[in-house]
């Protein structure tokens, strides 16, 4: 089962403010929107150089939440089932 809002993502505003320097800072709240954030970030040229965020970043899976600190996002805060 899928959750989650979609407020405002487009994958051309995030390369658009990527390639302009500047960070971005997405909500997401839901395991569909927290797909979403990573694969438009995933989309990005260097992604790593900004580090970009998730802010409410929960109700994600554990997968979501490795790909999240091992790669270029930086989630505030998650949380995560033990």
């Amino acid at each position: 089962m899928a959750c989650g809002v979609k407020r405002l993502l487009r994958d051309e505003l995030a390369a658009m403010a990527h390639r302009a320097g500047r960070q971005i800072a997405f909500h997401a709240i839901g395991d569909a929107m927290l797909e979403r954030v990573l694969r438009a970030v995933e989309k990005l040229d260097n992604p790593q150089k900004l580090r970009h965020r998730v802010i409410h970043c929960m109700i994600g899976d554990n997968a979501q939440y490795t790909l999240i600190y091992q790669t270029w996002v930086d989630g505030k805060p998650v949380y995560q089932q033990k």
